[in-house]
């Protein structure tokens, strides 16, 4: 049987709804408040995210654009050498000697400079002290080394490649090619 409120009493359930709604209305609204700040917190990450890889990025361009120009500066004053060997015929040893010690003194980072002769054979290694193992080292003693050569002293071009050692450096080969006059 059901029990009747006595006057002047309220039946619990109805005094407790407008309650209950309350509660459920503001857990509602936390929980959606909760889903939002997740949602930006995980959209501003993911933007972070982004900046961080672009400004990477740029100070990895940067330091690229750094790299070119050091070392075209330093190809650019190799060449000077080279043009100086073929306008003469060649260039003393002891000249040449001065003159690495001077690009090696100049522009630190060097591992050495060497004079390769026609065969890919070195001749001349400054500074020898390190790079004894390279001295009348024959550089087309592997078949694709050969070949990359020949076509650099062919199309009067230079190329990087890996040092002998398999150690990663910049190796570059200037070719200096001998002017004939008819």
């Amino acid at each position: 049987m059901k029990e009747m409120p006595l006057p002047g009493q309220k039946n619990l359930s109805q005094a407790d709804e407008p309650l209950f709604k309350k509660v459920w209305l503001s857990l509602l609204i936390a929980i959606l408040l909760c889903i939002l700040f997740a949602g930006l917190w995980w959209i501003l990450k993911k933007q972070e995210e982004a900046n961080r890889r672009k400004a990477i990025a740029v100070e990895a361009q940067k330091a690229l654009d750094i790299i070119h120009v050091d070392i075209n500066n330093r190809i650019q004053s190799l060449q000077r050498m080279v043009n100086r060997w073929e306008i003469r015929g060649g260039t003393p040893e002891q000249e040449f000697i001065s003159d690495a010690q001077a690009h090696l003194s100049d522009d630190p980072g060097y591992q050495a400079i060497e004079w390769v002769d026609e065969s890919f054979q070195v001749r001349w290694i400054i500074p020898l002290a390190g790079n004894e193992s390279a001295q009348d080292l024959n550089l087309a003693f592997e078949e694709h080394r050969r070949i990359a050569l020949e076509v650099a002293r062919e199309r009067r071009q230079k190329f990087p490649s890996r040092l002998f050692r398999g150690l990663f450096f910049l190796h570059r080969y200037q070719p200096s090619v001998e002017q004939v006059f008819s």
